[in-house]
């Protein structure tokens, strides 16, 4: 079957909600009686005439709720597509991640209703996708020098290694691991930032050997794995969607991980500074997957390699030299630290944020975009906006100055909720579907900070970081394990094998 571009359906007011390919038609229905009823319930909706959906206001609300809460926690949408005249209806077994959202703050109970009353599990990326396997393909550019000449020449001779039977989303799982340890290494032996400042006992040599080796070999992993799956023509949705979304976590791990090098004090510089570092990482990011969702195409950002080399040899310098030779000046009394602040700003401005202009500017001349209203087009960075105001909000406000006292803690909440909000337009952008302006882990973010500012459980912050910050790694974890295990089901594979499944 051939790809046809999406296109708005003449479907009233649910026009903006709805996208797909040319012959398919993907549809949220239920009725809000029945919902109500049961409060897990999914009634069928009815189709008006000239092929239009009427809906009551409260049948439109649980339809923004299924498209941006569940379809975040749990992927939960009702999938329709047109065989012949007569739709064929899909829906699978509901989830109960959402309700967890109820034990953040007493308001919850409302909120707990409504988000019972969608179904469970069914990501439309997989509907899409089963509709369109012919025609996926993996549509990505890199034109970093570092990578052509020097990074995939190596990956080509270090692929060879691997046998044709290892899958690449288990090499893909496996570099992905080995950060996540760097990140919990590090907690352990720095847990508070501290270890690399003078009269502060420091971080052991071979620790950070270990972590830099990790780090390289973690990102080799991340450059082969695409390889090997073309190599065993194993490429599938799965796995790019597998590989990005791991990517957006990863972020968080990587750059609180290199923060210890320098850590804070007066050698270092301040957890509030290391937040908006993290955030430029961020932004630079989904700034590559904004321009897919536009253009069709990802384009590699540059500064991606740069880091992930000069990382891994900053680790294995600072096992050589120790970290108190980052405490002198580099040049003109320009400190180490300042180097590294430098490096990621200018990166992030010089070569990531021009070169994403520079191919959205392209697509608009070749009139490629796939969106042409300003509103269109700036969809997907309204989520991410939005969970750095409400996090930059709480800093500020915070009756115990939070970051001060627990920034790991914090970091690592934040690049969660930025990794469910990545993965969401990732989904969007590979199955063509329109963007959801709000995530809904903005939500309990909100609800936690409308408890800190109302100064209703004062001394209750610190606690209420950790349930937010569990409630939303098992949340983002469960979509994604749900995710995976439903394309995998669709396009009857095995998510770490290159076995096919057996029949039940």
């Amino acid at each position: 079957m051939g790809y046809s571009e999406p296109h708005q359906h003449p479907v009233g007011d649910l026009s903006p909600v709805l996208g797909g390919a040319r012959r398919s038609l993907v549809l949220l229905l239920w009725e809000s009686r029945v919902a109500l009823r049961a409060g897990a319930g999914l009634g069928r909706g009815q189709a008006g005439r000239a092929g239009c959906i009427k809906l009551s206001p409260m049948q439109l609300q649980f339809l923004w709720l299924a498209k941006n809460a569940p379809c975040a926690a749990h992927g939960g949408l009702l999938c329709l597509s047109r065989e012949g005249s007569l739709p064929k209806t899909s829906v699978v077994s509901p989830g109960a991640v959402c309700g967890l959202v109820a034990g953040i703050a007493g308001a919850g109970q409302v909120l707990l209703g409504l988000l019972s009353a969608v179904p469970g599990v069914s990501p439309f990326l997989a509907r899409v996708f089963v509709r369109c396997k012919d025609w996926w393909q993996y549509s990505a550019v890199d034109s970093n020098p570092l990578s052509l000449y020097v990074m995939h020449p190596f990956w080509n001779t270090i692929v060879k290694i691997f046998p044709t039977w290892l899958a690449p989303n288990l090499i893909t799982f496996s570099g992905f691991l080995l950060l996540v340890f760097n990140f919990f290494l590090m907690a352990y032996f720095d847990p508070d930032f501290y270890a690399s400042a003078p009269d502060h006992q420091h971080v052991p040599n071979g620790v950070w050997v270990i972590v830099g080796l990790l780090n390289f070999i973690a990102y080799t992993l991340d450059g082969v794995d695409g390889k090997q799956a073309r190599r065993t023509n194993s490429s599938t949705p799965l796995g790019e969607l597998f590989d990005h979304g791991l990517d957006s976590w990863a972020c968080v791990y990587f750059v609180v991980t290199v923060y210890s090098t320098f850590g804070r004090g007066s050698t270092g510089v301040s957890v509030f500074v290391l937040y908006l570092l993290l955030w430029v990482v961020l932004f630079s990011f989904i700034l590559s997957h904004w321009e897919k969702y536009n253009t069709g195409i990802l384009f590699l950002p540059w500064g991606y390699d740069i880091s992930q080399v000069t990382i891994s040899i900053v680790y294995i310098v600072t096992a050589i030299v120790g970290v108190e030779a980052w405490y002198a000046p580099f040049l003109f009394n320009f400190l180490y630290r300042d180097l590294f602040t430098t490096m990621i700003i200018a990166c992030a401005l010089t070569v990531t944020l021009p070169m994403s202009l520079y191919n959205f500017y392209k697509a608009y001349k070749n009139n490629t975009l796939k969106h042409h209203s300003v509103y269109e087009i700036m969809l997907p960075l309204v989520s991410p906006v939005l969970l750095f105001v409400l996090c930059t909000t709480w800093i500020f406000v915070s009756p115990m100055d939070i970051l001060e006292v627990h920034p790991r803690l914090f970091y690592f909440m934040v690049g969660t909720a930025f990794a469910n909000i990545s993965c969401q337009l990732i989904v969007c952008q590979m199955s063509s579907t329109r963007c959801q302006p709000l995530n809904w882990m903005l939500l309990p973010i909100a609800l936690v900070l409308s408890v800190v500012v109302s100064g209703f459980a004062p001394n209750s912050e610190t606690l209420l970081l950790y349930l937010l910050t569990a409630f939303l790694t098992l949340a983002h974890i469960h979509y994604g394990v749900v995710v995976v295990s439903q394309l995998s089901r669709h396009f009857n594979i095995r998510p770490f094998s290159l076995k096919k499944p057996t029949p039940d």
